[in-house]
């Protein structure tokens, strides 16, 4: 730890850490009120967790890059500033248009505060300690988007909707006199930021996501999926071509060509596959096959949380006498494997609370993960580029995350589709209506299911060996032995 960073710097980091993806998962249970109070359709009234969760994914890249240019404390201030206007605008919304404009605006200081948060620990911190605060950093995570439904749920129960933004509003004020804690640190000062490049991405990653997170409901071979995708692909393109001609582009190739950090981030990808798709899809099955309420979906939804919470400073800690690439292949194939378990245990014949060992299992993977991908990739990277390099990494956590549980619900409404032969009856079905019991309708779902998980665990092992074999070398990085950064004030 620097010795001129303030003891207040950790606990701010980790309210952050909490909050966000708090204020990500946690509106989702305030939908419904949302859409009664100002007369919504549901399309529209979704959008309440979309948008936050668009707008933070499309701009982390950018706000890392920005934070390695302005300085990562003041980038972090400025989007804890931003998240929390967007949080007022929300609560006294007059309509769901300005309801979506806050939260939108929300999800942009979102990303400036995560990736400027990653970004500063890097930059504080060194050698084990950096690692056991990644690994902080990851269960504050985990802890804020497993008690996101649980806490809102209270909040908008006693406050109502409008109450729940505000408590996240003044939650963020914390934040933000927390702020002046943290040490201010950037990169290269004669770094020019690089606008067009930031366009691009935020033009490719918004084009992209909107094209995976309509598809389940508008369809893959719909123009207005087709044409985002196609948009998405014109964008990367020219940011390719750009980044050739720029001296400091927005994204530097060169990172991904370090198979180390390339690796992780793969790992990182394989860790949002294995658990993004059953937090968003989990609690429609259990509804229909076995007629769970909300808050019944929500206590096994919180099974595999629990070693998530557990784990990762353990395994911080492990990681300063065991080789990381040595503990991250075991734990993605326990995600692999949990995944597949599930795949059998998802059976109208069998009962609910044999999904219970399959899902401590994947737990048991993503806590094991959670406690060193962060810490490892970010030791890759020159202290320069740390910002930049959180940004990657929030970007390919929320992107990857977006893909999952786009194509997870459009398989397991494929597969009942199969079943049924009745395609808008498989819509239905994937989304958690009431079956009353029917033991077809329960075997269609059921059989869907099977088939997703079993995919799913196929991608997962996929990911598992390709992150060994990038992995596989024995190569210390270069940037650990080396003395943090001398601007870190």
């Amino acid at each position: 730890m620097n010795t001129r960073t303030s003891s207040w710097a950790v606990p701010v980091i980790l309210l952050g850490a909490v909050l966000l993806p708090l204020a990500m998962s946690g509106a989702s249970v305030a939908v419904p009120a949302i859409g009664d109070d100002l007369e919504s359709a549901g399309s529209a009234a979704s959008w309440v967790v979309t948008g936050y969760f668009l707008a933070a994914s499309s701009l982390m890249l950018v706000t890392g890059s920005l934070g390695d240019n302005l300085g990562r404390r003041r980038t972090y201030r400025f989007g804890i500033v931003i998240y929390i206007l967007g949080a007022v605008c929300a609560a006294f919304a007059p309509s769901i248009t300005i309801l979506l404009a806050g939260r939108v605006l929300s999800g942009m200081g979102a990303a400036a505060v995560m990736a400027g948060g990653a970004a500063t620990a890097a930059a504080a911190f060194t050698g084990p300690v950096r690692s056991r605060m990644f690994a902080a950093i990851g269960t504050a995570a985990a802890v804020g988007l497993a008690a996101g439904p649980v806490v809102s749920g209270g909040l908008v129960e006693s406050l109502g909707w409008r109450g729940a933004f505000m408590a996240f509003a003044l939650a963020g004020l914390a934040v933000f006199a927390g702020s002046f804690a943290l040490p201010e640190s950037h990169g290269d000062d004669s770094v020019r930021i690089d606008w067009i490049g930031a366009a691009l991405v935020v033009a490719g990653l918004c084009s992209f996501m909107l094209a995976i997170a309509g598809a389940p409901s508008r369809g893959w071979a719909n123009p207005v999926t087709l044409g985002a995708g196609m948009l998405a692909l014109v964008c990367f393109a020219a940011l390719r071509f750009h980044a050739r001609r720029v001296a400091s582009p927005i994204i530097d190739f060169s990172l991904l060509r370090n198979p180390n950090f390339s690796g992780w981030l793969i790992a990182l990808a394989t860790v949002s596959f294995g658990y993004a798709g059953l937090l968003a899809h989990l609690p429609s099955y259990l509804h229909s096959v076995f007629a769970y309420t909300p808050s019944q979906s929500g206590l096994m939804l919180l099974t595999p949380v629990v070693p998530m919470v557990l784990l990762p400073m353990l395994v911080g800690q492990l990681s300063t006498k065991v080789p990381a690439r040595l503990m991250i292949g075991p734990g993605l194939l326990a995600i692999a494997a949990g995944n597949a378990w599930l795949g059998f245990a998802v059976s109208p014949d069998s009962s609910a609370p044999e999904l219970i060992l399959p899902l401590v299992l994947i737990g048991l993977g993503l806590g094991t993960a959670t406690g060193i991908v962060d810490a490892q990739a970010m030791n890759h990277v020159e202290p320069e580029k740390h910002g930049q390099a959180a940004g990657l990494v929030n970007t390919v956590r929320g992107a990857s995350t977006t893909l999952i549980m786009a194509l997870f619900g459009s398989a397991v409404v494929g597969l009942i589709g199969l079943e049924t032969g009745d395609p808008q009856l498989a819509g239905r079905l994937a989304t958690g209506v009431d079956i009353g019991g029917d033991a077809a309708l329960a075997g269609a779902i059921s059989f869907g299911w099977t088939f997703a998980q079993w995919g799913l665990a196929a991608v997962c092992a996929v990911g598992a060996f390709v992150v060994m074999v990038l992995l596989g070398r024995p190569m210390r990085s270069r940037f650990e032995s080396l003395p943090r950064e001398s601007k870190v004030n």
